[in-house]
């Protein structure tokens, strides 16, 4: 298998589309290069992308699909002591497009204002050395100039890195003349890969990432714009400060790109990871992570070398990323990597959403809930049809709204054929007892649309309890109610939460439970009804259902009533203790069928 992929990958001449699998609803088209491309920006003054591309910057043209032969800067042939040079990390700047900043990357620290003098041509304004400060320019960005960002941090330019190998990462304001820079927030981590990204509030987002090339879990983190605008003039932000998104634990490693983006309501994260260089879809909301793309050669398949990924650049921050959609925003990825025993991959992939899928004259409800839970996730499907009633197989998109006092969030855009439409994901935040309704309208083409019948949001389970029977006796049937309520006592009687399956076990006692197990709740009551302990004395069981805090619950069973006496062939007398287990060999035998009759009903 290694033979053939490292025999595919030399073969550069061909284009290698198969590399991703395209997503439902984008458009995926890759353009192989000779030379390896590394960071890539989008040109907010233009209509193309601007990447690290043979030997300097040069102009992703969007018409032709190609890099122009001339270089925007061209990159010196070396620095010393290193044989090489290249570019890595650039930005823009949206209110004077022609501004061009530009760093080195790997061993070097050199920072470049460029001005452009046209589309393909730049002269040097000032340059930045910082060798004093070993300062190891990661990754460079704008914060956007919006009413809805803090004025301080209006229009700033800043970079995450770290001052020399294994020193901390930091997040950096760049002055836009002397290109001096100032710490901004301590990231927390030390050889950071650098990925950083700005939302419409001006919130800052980056890596915590182990050591380059670990394997060991990244963080990705989100810092609060108002802490970052009174950094400015003041103390750096705390690494404390920082809101973990992703933990550790999430196994994700060497998070190499990172773009944030508002969509329908919803905030995401786009990130790329060097498993498989996939780009993930992070729901800031809910915390759900879908993945965009996935490539081949991940560290689960063995090929460690291989797994690597590139930049990537959204050509707007427009909100019209939807699958099947249409919209006008594509997304520009890099992927450069050359290693021994694997050969070369060179290509820069466009994607872009499908267009609106025409024929659907109209959009069905075929499935929904009756009830939710407030803050749980939920779902509804959808069919979508042509003029003459067929469903329509091809592949189609919807966004969904909310029509009630609270906010819809988690993946309110997404693309499935039409006759299996599932709307998952979904999460309602409301104030309970309310009732709502959904609306979803084709991505594209609004006009188009259906709403559902209203559901009925109510508060969701957060604990369980039981009152004791009010009187048991060991070797007798008795029955116990566990009720699921919610925050303020109530019973649940409507959403997924009224059907939870609870379970009854003994954590305590002289003699077994028999009769306990797991059902599933009705209206927000689950009854155990063939119950029975084995011997008189003090017990303690335990209720429980997954998501909920246990509950237990002290029991005293009573003596049984004793079997009357009666004259042996001996003439001698029973004490009754025999009668006892007989009636529970009995119990047995009744529960076993009663068991039976519940499982086969299941």
């Amino acid at each position: 298998m290694r033979f053939v992929l490292s025999c595919a990958l030399l073969l550069a001449a061909g284009q290698l589309a198969a590399f991703f699998a395209q997503p439902a609803g984008f458009s995926i088209n890759e353009y192989p290069q000779a030379g390896g491309s590394g960071g890539i920006t989008w040109d907010p003054a233009g209509s193309d992308f601007y990447a690290s591309n043979n030997g300097g910057i040069r102009r992703f043209n969007t018409s032709s699909n190609s890099y122009e032969a001339t270089a925007l800067f061209a990159a010196p042939a070396s620095i010393p002591p290193a044989a090489y040079a290249f570019f890595d990390n650039m930005a823009i700047d949206p209110t004077n497009p022609d501004d061009f900043y530009v760093s080195y990357s790997g061993h070097f620290s050199r920072m470049h204002k460029l001005l452009r003098t046209g589309p393909d041509a730049a002269t040097l304004v000032t340059s930045a050395d910082y060798d004093t400060s070993g300062l190891l320019v990661y990754q460079l960005a704008f914060v956007p100039d919006l009413p809805t960002v803090p004025a301080a941090l209006r229009g700033q330019l800043v970079c995450t890195g770290a001052a020399g190998f294994g020193a901390p990462a930091k997040v950096w304001l760049i002055n836009k003349t002397t290109l001096a820079a100032t710490e901004l927030a301590d990231v927390g981590s030390t050889d950071g890969s650098g990925p950083l990204a700005i939302d419409d509030s001006g919130n800052f987002y980056t890596a915590r990432p182990p050591v380059f090339t670990s394997f060991t879990g990244v963080e990705l983190v989100r810092f609060p714009a108002t802490a970052l605008a009174a950094a400015i003039g003041g103390a750096p932000v705390a690494a404390t400060q920082a809101t973990v998104l992703l933990p550790a634990g999430a196994a994700e490693w060497n998070v190499t790109s990172l773009a944030v983006r508002s969509e329908n309501g919803g905030t995401f994260l786009f990130y790329g990871t060097l498993e498989h260089a996939s780009i993930k879809r992070h729901c800031l909301e809910t915390g759900e992570v879908r993945e965009f793309i996935r490539g081949f050669g991940g560290v689960s398949e063995g090929y460690q070398h291989f797994a690597q990924g590139g930049a990537l650049a959204f050509s707007s921050r427009n909100d019209d990323f939807a699958p099947a959609s249409g919209g006008s925003t594509r997304l520009a990825v890099t992927f450069s990597v050359f290693t021994p025993g694997f050969g070369s991959y060179r290509s820069i992939f466009v994607f872009a959403p499908e267009p609106v899928n025409v024929a659907v004259a109209s959009l069905h409800v075929t499935s929904q809930p009756a009830a939710i839970s407030n803050g749980v996730p939920f779902s509804i499907k959808l069919e979508a049809r042509n003029s003459g009633g067929t469903p329509i197989l091809s592949n189609v998109a919807v966004a969904l709204t909310v029509n009630g006092s609270g906010v819809l969030e988690g993946f309110t855009v997404v693309s499935r054929p039409g006759n299996a439409l599932l709307v998952d994901g979904l999460v309602y935040a409301g104030a309970p007892p309310e009732t709502i309704t959904l609306t979803a309208r084709l991505c594209g083409a609004p006009g188009v649309s259906v709403t559902t019948a209203s559901i009925s949001v109510v508060a969701p389970a957060a604990n369980l309890a039981a009152v004791p029977p009010a009187e048991v006796k060991a070797l007798t049937l008795f029955s116990l109610s566990v009720q699921v309520r919610d925050g303020t006592g109530g019973v649940i009687v409507g959403g997924p939460d009224s059907q939870r399956e609870v379970t009854l076990s003994l954590q305590s006692g002289p003699h077994v439970l028999l009769g306990g197990g797991t059902v599933t709740a009705s209206n927000g009551v689950a009854t155990f009804s063939n119950l029975v302990v084995g011997a008189s004395g003090s017990y303690v069981l335990r209720v429980s259902s997954p998501g909920l805090p246990d509950f237990t619950l002290p029991l005293t069973a009573g003596t049984s009533p004793k079997a009357k006496s009666s004259a042996g062939g001996n003439g001698t007398c029973t004490t009754g203790e025999v009668a006892d287990w007989r009636g529970l060999a009995a119990l047995l035998a009744v529960l076993v069928v009663a068991l039976r009759l519940r499982r086969s009903r299941v």
